[in-house]
């Protein structure tokens, strides 16, 4: 669930979706700040990226290892729950 792997220390595949994540909150903040629905719909877009990179499970870059904050690690008492 929520493209978490089930191997305990592997990276997930979910470097993707944090990136468009905080792409659409960061997008998010400034169609706040200026009420121009240009940038709201860009949330739009960038919420379904987010989306769309955890059910196609999208693969790491190679370079994601680099950016630890965007990539999430299993630690040893977490559990998938496929449900």
């Amino acid at each position: 669930m929520f493209g978490l792997n089930p191997g305990v220390g592997r990276a997930s595949q979910n470097f993707y979706r944090n990136v468009f994540a905080l792409a659409a909150f960061i997008v998010f903040v400034i169609a706040l700040l200026t009420d121009s629905p240009i940038f709201f719909a860009t949330v739009v877009v960038f919420g379904t990226l987010s989306r769309l990179a955890v059910k196609k499970n999208w693969r790491n870059p190679a370079f994601s290892e680099r950016l630890p904050w965007l990539v999430w690690r299993a630690r040893a008492g977490d559990v998938k729950d496929d449900k």
